[in-house]
């Protein structure tokens, strides 16, 4: 209030004042309160299931950054962790257990008396130093730790694959649900958990090449040439989904053709490639190969036909990722073909038909901004959340690898960290 003249006069009396100390101080110390009352059962909750507590609570952060960029790197480092610790416990048989005594001699093995040399009967390839470099150098700076090679193996396989989906979807999210389902749905059920820790280099260069051919679609020339040159330097067999997608890209975009020519086209090259590789000595030597690695189980391709076919009806919700997606589209026809061409080798029918797990990463990417935008959307969220676990659990449970556990186990086992 202010007197005659302007000045502020001040009608509270001291024992106001008292009044409204106390009052605030009583808020302040009711807020400390309920702090507590939270942060207790957090707390006891953090000790006895750390895991569980560490997943829901960056799965509960991931929902609340603006920037829908963030909310997908913070799901990203959950699955990654959540991954990670289960490949750490994973036993070291076949391919991993290769992997891991290779990555021991390495320790102290000059890498010229390795890249070139025969090994248990296979050759180290010059054109493959990529990873060896990298497992050179790791296993030098951490004394050979199984455990580091576990957690940056897995880390750079999802967190190429989530930086690759973030550029797809880039400006195009309009929840931090959408960004959240849009990374956990492909890495859950488009990259197959199970191989991360057994085709190593394979993944390495697959999550390479995914992100590299990302960034050239968004024209970043620079790093995407190089990301796609290290992944066909990780493993050769690379440059066959390389070249498939280039195929695509061509006769989709630089050409006036209609979808009935560029279907066909883009097919019978993928077969003609695979039917190359397949005469190929490289080839050859997995068509005598009478190694069994086991088979892509029948539930797979019912599973890929189907992400096909829904993606080809829920099309018409992308119009502005209307290029992105025919270009998926067609990589999948012509990959399609080229996994047909090389079936008559059946280890290399396995081997190459790993790399379609990346190629359902993106269908699945484009399927949930589709439902995304569907009146349903909201609705199904939960559900296809749920349901990419469920995917991952499953893979395990079927696995002839040795986990200690699935996802659940490994959530729900108390004092995870500590044992």
């Amino acid at each position: 209030m202010t007197d005659l003249h302007g000045a502020v006069v001040n009608l509270s009396t001291p024992a106001d004042s008292s009044l409204i100390g106390r009052l605030a101080t009583s808020v302040s110390n009711m807020r400390r309160i309920w702090l507590l009352l939270l942060i207790l059962p957090a707390s006891l909750f953090s000790l006895f299931m750390p895991a569980l507590f560490v997943f829901l609570f960056l799965l509960i952060l991931s929902f609340m950054p603006h920037n829908r960029g963030t909310s997908i790197a913070v799901s990203a480092l959950n699955a990654v962790l959540l991954f990670g610790w289960i490949n750490v416990e994973k036993i070291p048989i076949n391919d991993w257990a290769w992997y891991t005594k290779h990555y021991g001699w390495l320790e102290r093995m000059p890498l010229s008396s390795y890249l070139g040399h025969v090994f248990d009967g296979l050759t180290i390839k010059w054109t493959e130093p990529v990873y060896h470099t990298l497992s050179a150098l790791l296993s030098r700076l951490t004394g050979g730790s199984v455990l580091a090679l576990t957690l940056v193996v897995t880390t750079i396989i999802y967190g190429n694959v989530a930086a690759g989906i973030a550029i797809m979807v880039r400006g195009r999210l309009k929840s931090a649900l959408e960004a959240v389902l849009i990374t956990w749905v492909p890495i859950c059920i488009g990259i197959t958990f199970t191989l991360t820790a057994q085709l190593v280099r394979q993944e390495i260069a697959a999550s390479l090449l995914f992100l590299g051919l990302m960034l050239l679609w968004v024209q970043r020339q620079n790093w995407g040439w190089a990301l796609v040159v290290m992944a066909l330097l990780t493993h050769n067999s690379s440059v066959f989904p390389a070249l498939c997608v280039f195929m695509a890209v061509w006769f989709t975009l630089k050409t006036n053709l209609g979808a009935p020519y560029w279907v066909t086209i883009v097919f019978l090259l993928g077969v003609v490639l695979g039917g190359m590789f397949l005469l190929s000595p490289s080839g050859d030597v997995y068509y005598e190969n009478q190694q069994n690695d086991g088979t892509v189980s029948t539930l797979v391709y019912i599973l890929d036909v189907a992400i096909f076919l829904a993606l080809l009806l829920m099309r018409q919700r992308l119009s502005d990722l209307g290029e992105l997606t025919k270009v998926v589209i067609a990589c999948v026809i012509a990959y399609a073909g080229l996994i047909v061409a090389v079936s008559p080798a059946p280890l290399l029918g396995l081997r190459m038909y790993f790399y379609m797990d990346y190629f359902r990463a993106a269908m699945l990417v484009l399927l949930v901004l589709a439902f995304s935008r569907t009146r349903m959307g909201w609705i199904l969220g939960a559900p296809f959340g749920f349901a990419a676990l469920v995917y991952v659990e499953a893979r395990i449970a079927v696995s002839p690898f040795y986990f200690h556990g699935g996802v659940l186990a490994h959530l729900m086992r108390p004092f995870a960290f500590f044992q």
